[in-house]
Formats: C-alpha cells, structure tokens, sequence
C-alpha cells in the first residue's frame, strides 16, 4: 500500500499551504504556509528540465522565480484551490482503491481511437511510459497527452506569438476520436488573455477551460479540453460518430498557449477516474520513428480517418 502511496508526489501536498490563511484564527495554522516550499521544489523541477534545440536552459533561474510567484497567485484563485484539492483527494481515493494494480498496456485492451483532430499536430507531451508520460504520478492524466502544431521551425506560431489568431492550432477542428454519446460539456470559459506573456487566466472558472466528455462504453470515456470558448457544437446526450466535429481548439483554462488535451478515462468524473493507455489506429508518424500504436511526446502525427 505505501508503494502506490508514494506514487503521489510530495510537491502535490504544496496545496497545504492554502491553510497559512487561517493564520488570523490561529496562529498554529501559519506553519502551513511552510508548504509553500514544496510548491518552489514542483516549479523548479517542472521548468528546470526545458531545454531549447542547442541544449540551453530554456527557463533560466529569473524565469523559474517569475514561474513560482505566478503560481502562488492561482492559489488564490478559490475555483482552482477547490479543484486542485479535489484532484489531489482523487488521487488519494484511486491510489487506495486501486491497491492491486494500475491500468495499462499490457492489462487494458480497450477500444482503440483515432487522433482528435484533422491533419497533422505534433505530441507536446504523453506516452506510455514514465519518462514520456503526460502526468505519470497523477494517475487520472498518466496516459494524457497535449497536442499543437509546430511548423518546420519548431515554432506553435507565426509573426508575433501575442497573438492567439498567429498559433497553428488555433480554431483548428477538434473531431470525437470514436463513436459514443456526448455526457458532459462546459462551454463558456474565456480564452487566456495572458498569451504574450505565455501564462494561463488566473481567474479561469475550470483549469480544464471549456472540454467535452464523451462516453464510448461502460468503462471509457474520453475528455477533450481547452476548446475555444463558445466553439463547441455539441451538447450533453448527442450520439457523435468518429470524426465528427465537436469543436474548435482554444486556450481555455490553464493553458499556456493554445493546444488540446486528450484523456482516456475509466469513469465520467475527471477527479476519480484512472486514465487508461490509448491505443490509436488510422494515423501515421510522419517523424523519424517505426511506426507503433502507441505515440509519444515530440512524435508528428497524421490523422488518416476520414
């Protein structure tokens, strides 16, 4: 049991700091704020790794303060901290009760999915293992992936990047990656108004911005997010067949810049679910790379449904 304990990560309890509040009831809740650490240590450890293609820091040491501080101010946003509390009591929930094993390649085979979108886009992070995972140690999101469009340059936009109309993916058609009926849809979450500086809304109502979540079977679900604010055209009970268009990709919530991200999970709720492996089909790797079911971070994909 302590080993999938320990499969949360320390930096996820820097939420705790959120009670130092309560310092003006009483003084003892002010050594909460000494979490506030554990959020320094997350940040780091999330930035430090980015390098740029000549091998050099991508955030630097300024950068990665800028990063904490920006952080510490979505603590304040009270929709976030409830969400972020409600995901790491989730977590805690599908730890226990997932005692005896978590999905995945080798013990779920599920249905298998096309790519969410038209055309070709590029895998910003996801994969089937831990080096290449979306969110390995949050198991709701250990098999999600982030999906944009960079062009040959390596670059998500063209002209100015203050822009959101510049970035390739940008109100681009996001498509149902199989046949099922449409459960759940938020469609009323404003686009960052912070993408020059490459930050998410801080007062965004839903870190996952406007999404939709469709259910395939039983015990599968997908969950789309970050769609353009008012760009969805499906609603709750609509049957959706594979390919169908059900919006339009957006920078919704906390999202940095424009881009969507794909989940397969075992129940309905984003909270309580365990993500599963996804296994595409109808797709080809346009990168150096042999061709698998299972895609990875930095991979270039071509949706071939038609």
């Amino acid at each position: 049991m302590f080993a999938k304990i320990k499969q949360i990560e320390l930096e996820q309890f820097s939420i705790l700091c959120i009670l130092g509040v309560f310092g003006y009831l009483d003084k003892s809740f002010m050594y909460f704020y000494v979490f506030g650490f554990l959020l320094f240590v997350y940040v780091y450890k999330k930035y430090s790794k980015y390098k740029f293609t000549d091998n050099k820091p991508r955030y630097t040491p300024k950068i990665i303060v800028f990063f904490f501080f920006y952080y510490v101010s979505i603590l304040l946003n009270p929709i976030i901290v409830a969400q972020s509390m409600l995901q790491a009591v989730g977590q805690l929930y599908i730890v226990i009760k997932n005692f005896a094993i978590f999905p995945n390649v080798n013990n779920h085979k599920g249905i298998e999915y096309c790519l969410p979108f038209v055309g070709t886009w590029n895998v910003a992070a996801g994969g089937i293992e831990i080096t290449s995972s979306h969110s390995w140690f949050i198991v709701s999101q250990r098999y999600a992936y982030d999906f944009y469009i960079l062009d040959k340059d390596m670059k998500s936009h063209k002209d100015s990047h203050k822009s959101l109309d510049n970035y390739y993916c940008y109100n681009q058609k996001i498509v149902a990656p199989a046949d099922g009926t449409v459960i759940k849809v938020k469609n009323n979450v404003n686009d960052s108004k912070w993408i020059k500086f490459g930050l998410p809304d801080f007062f965004t109502t839903d870190f996952r911005g406007n999404f939709v979540v469709i259910k395939h079977s039983d015990n599968e679900y997908s969950m789309i997010a970050h769609f353009k604010k008012n760009s969805i055209v499906v609603k709750k009970g609509d049957i959706v067949k594979t390919g169908q268009l059900i919006g339009l990709c957006g920078n919704s919530g906390l999202s940095r810049e424009p881009h969507i991200h794909f989940q397969i999970q075992n129940s309905p709720n984003f909270f309580f679910s365990v993500g599963l492996p996804v296994k595409f089909k109808n797709y080809k790797i346009i990168n150096d790379r042999e061709a698998s079911d299972y895609i990875k971070a930095d991979d270039i994909v071509q949706n071939l449904t038609e």
